[in-house]
């Protein structure tokens, strides 16, 4: 019985200490403007005398995808975490976060991602009232994958009249917008921005305007 009670002891010591060692927990990356996918890759070693098994992988994020080459891991065994967070239109500080759940508990790595800001709106909305100022103006400045081409906005639609004008070609641009004097009512419009970057990808971007009574 004692001798049973010490070998069920003896095996929870070794997968309670069976824990995997990572080099690096956190990546930080700095991706280059127009730049498609971040790939952070966390190397670890099982250095304990047990075998470790790798669960689970969650990311915190479906656009940061986790994968490894095989799920078990002798004592003394390296392998690579590898995470592909793809950019898309996010821009800004981006934090995301990869458990990883092994028969000996749970590791978090951290992905961080300083993305460019492509495009700086100012305003993002334009509130218009009647008897008020009838035409103002939004700044469309363009701070990564420049020079950028083709910047077009589609029409807006009554009562609201926007024009594109060219502050330096390639980079900044104004949106002088106009409203009716009186519409009917609470009327909300969206302008879509149109652009292509230099690295050829096409944007669509988007402002708001609002007329109240």
């Amino acid at each position: 019985m004692k001798a049973a009670a010490l070998l069920g002891f003896l095996s929870f010591a070794l997968t309670a200490s069976a824990q995997l060692t990572w080099e690096r927990t956190r990546a930080e990356f700095f991706p280059a403007p127009g730049e498609p996918t971040v790939v952070a890759t966390y190397a670890f070693t099982n250095r304990s005398a047990a075998t470790v098994e790798v669960l689970e992988l969650h990311s915190s994020c479906g656009c940061t995808v986790p994968t490894l080459e095989k799920r078990r891991y002798a004592p003394g065994e390296s392998g690579v975490l590898t995470a592909v967070f793809t950019i898309e239109s996010r821009e800004g500080l981006q934090q995301k976060q990869i458990d990883v759940q092994t028969d000996a508990g749970v590791t978090t790595l951290q992905l961080i991602a300083h993305v460019p800001v492509r495009l700086a709106i100012e305003p993002r909305m334009l509130v218009f009232r009647t008897g008020g100022e009838r035409t103002q103006t939004v700044r469309l400045k363009f701070q990564s994958n420049v020079p950028v081409r083709d910047v077009a906005i589609a029409n807006v639609g009554a009562p609201f009249r926007a024009e594109l004008v060219p502050v330096r070609d390639g980079h900044d641009y104004e949106v002088r917008v106009t409203a009716a004097a009186a519409p009917a009512g609470d009327v909300t419009a969206t302008v879509v921005v149109r652009s292509q970057g230099a690295s050829g990808a096409e944007y669509f971007d988007s402002f708001f305007l609002r007329h109240l009574p």
